[in-house]
């Protein structure tokens, strides 16, 4: 007589059998029996994009070029997500990826599925609305997008009155984020953020950094309304900065920073104390710029092990130290 054997295994491991698969592929095991109906259910890392649900990338084209299709292909992928974060509502989500180039046209659905997260106390929240088609700037795919393809606003707001107590790491692609409401405490747990092509100003990066008391790292890609940042906070570690096209200046005021690397233009950098600081790398996109003199406005660098300069040319090197390095 044939016998199951896997259906008689601990829900444990099959939960973890289940978590190599697609969440699409391991909602398709509820079929099986009635032992398995509920058992996908509980798997808690969820990666959804357009392999997951079997979809056609969108990256392989412009949205100028055929719009018609884009709207389509979303309008699948949010019903997909919808009926998917409605069969398993009240089970917990410690990890929820969302990767698909979605924009404000979809802002009440991102705005649910935020509610989803924090209703399923998720711990790491990612949403990736990238749209990948071309390199950053495309001015061709500017020009075809309409209003409804502006960035997505990711509403601060709904993580009001410590709603978002068990998320610990946020990172945000192509998005907006406007002003902080006033006396904002739904991050207090919240110890990694990173924000890439996130439309983003000085006051508010501030002010998330001042409501953030667990905060130790981040992150910062592509953030090109930033003009002059302050990075103040006395649990922040790790501080990246990167091609922040506007940037001026930035001023570091993190008594327990132990890593900080910059890239993209030439700016002034204002660091009152650094004193656990073990790794600095810098990196001028301009090969007139010199790194060195970047470095110089630190203080004594007691702790620092692993300094990283890099020079857009070999030019650039030789004229600093001389034919002995070529």
């Amino acid at each position: 007589q044939n016998c199951d054997w896997i259906s008689t295994l601990p829900d444990d491991i099959l939960i973890e059998i289940l978590s190599l698969m697609t969440i699409s592929e391991a909602a398709m095991t509820g079929f099986l029996s009635t032992r398995w109906r509920h058992v996908w259910k509980k798997v808690d890392h969820l990666i959804l994009d357009s392999y997951t649900f079997g979809m056609q990338e969108l990256e392989k084209s412009r949205y100028h070029e055929n719009p018609l299709l884009w709207n389509d292909v979303a309008t699948k992928f949010v019903h997909k997500v919808n009926g998917l974060l409605h069969s398993r509502y009240g089970n917990k989500i410690k990890e929820l990826i969302i990767r698909f180039p979605l924009t404000s046209a979809h802002a009440s659905n991102l705005d649910h599925w935020i509610e989803s997260a924090i209703v399923a106390s998720t711990e790491k929240l990612f949403f990736d609305l990238d749209n990948k088609c071309c390199k950053e700037g495309c001015t061709i795919c500017v020009k075809g997008m309409n209003a409804a393809s502006e960035p997505y606003d990711f509403l601060l707001g709904l993580f009001f009155n410590g709603r978002a107590h068990s998320l610990d790491e946020l990172t945000l692609f192509n998005c907006s984020i406007g002003t902080m409401p006033a006396n904002m405490s739904g991050f207090s747990y919240l110890k990694s953020l990173l924000l890439a092509r996130v439309s983003i100003v000085d006051e508010t990066v501030s002010s998330i950094m001042s409501n953030c008391c667990a905060l130790e790292i981040m992150v910062l890609q592509y953030c090109h309304l930033l003009v002059h940042l302050t990075a103040s906070h006395a649990r922040l570690q790790i501080l990246v900065v990167q091609f922040c096209k506007s940037l001026v200046s930035i001023c570091i005021r993190a008594d327990n920073l132990e890593s900080f690397a910059y890239m993209g233009y030439k700016i002034d950098i204002e660091c009152e104390r650094a004193q656990f600081l073990e790794m600095l790398h810098v990196y001028f996109v301009n090969k007139d710029d010199c790194p060195l003199d970047f470095i110089s406005a630190f203080p004594q660098l007691p702790k620092l092990e692993f300094l990283v300069i890099q020079f857009p040319t070999c030019l650039q090197v030789c004229n600093i130290f001389g034919p002995f390095f070529v």
